[in-house]
């Protein structure tokens, strides 16, 4: 299955989905903040990326304008909510 990334700052969404997910057989990497999701996504280079908009350091449409202007991560599909 696939590696997903959840970034969102309210970790009581971040448990739910990580659950959901976990579930349907996927495997789940977190962060709390846009900046170190954009740091797990270079590091780890996950294969979806779910991403809340309104985060502290850097905010989810910044995360999206920085992923995309790496071409090495450009197509990396980035689900914001």
């Amino acid at each position: 299955m696939a590696t997903i990334l959840v970034i969102d700052d309210d970790p009581d969404v971040t448990q739910l989905i990580q659950f959901a997910l976990t579930r349907a057989g996927h495997k789940t990497l977190t962060a709390e903040d846009g900046q170190a999701g954009l740091d797990i996504t270079l590091a780890k280079r996950p294969d979806l990326v779910i991403a809340d908009v309104m985060m502290p350091k850097l905010n989810g449409y910044e995360y999206c304008r920085r992923v995309r202007a790496q071409e090495e991560l450009a197509d990396i599909p980035i689900l914001v909510f």
